[in-house]
């Protein structure tokens, strides 16, 4: 079974050095996973791209919850699945 990693998810409208150190962090685990024969999944711009984050620019909305929560059982689903 091949080990799984998720992204650090951003909060939209954050302070652009914040912003910037998750995705150096995100750029780094997903190298190290590649490093290590891990699969890494890459959610942050999923949420962010698409307005998924709620009005606090930190949480999901509800359709935002949906969606990670469709992924993350498809995610799940495949681990166990190997």
């Amino acid at each position: 079974m091949r080990t799984q990693v998720v992204s650090i998810l951003s909060a939209r409208g954050k302070a652009m050095r914040r912003r910037a150190l998750v995705e150096q962090a995100n750029n780094w685990l997903q190298n190290w996973c590649r490093w290590q024969v891990f699969v890494f999944y890459g959610c942050m711009t999923l949420f962010a791209d698409k307005c998924l984050l709620g009005r606090d620019g930190q949480h999901l909305t509800k359709q935002g919850k949906t969606i990670f929560a469709s992924r993350m059982t498809d995610l799940i689903r495949r681990v166990l699945d190997q």
